[in-house]
């Protein structure tokens, strides 16, 4: 079952799941490990969070 956190000022952290672009192409996540998902729009490795919203 997926399961999304979200983090407070931080992303969407989120285990069990696919993650598939709007083709429905999955982007590679290691298998097992939650990943994190920006929020703020400001990454530069989107969908994926990159800590960019800290600064």
């Amino acid at each position: 079952m997926a399961k999304i956190t979200v983090k407070a000022n931080g992303p969407y952290l989120v285990s069990g799941a696919e993650i598939v672009d709007e083709t429905g192409t999955p982007f590679p996540v290691e298998a097992g490990k939650p990943v994190a998902l920006c929020r703020c729009g400001a990454s530069q490795r989107k969908p994926f969070c990159d800590g960019t919203h800290v600064k």
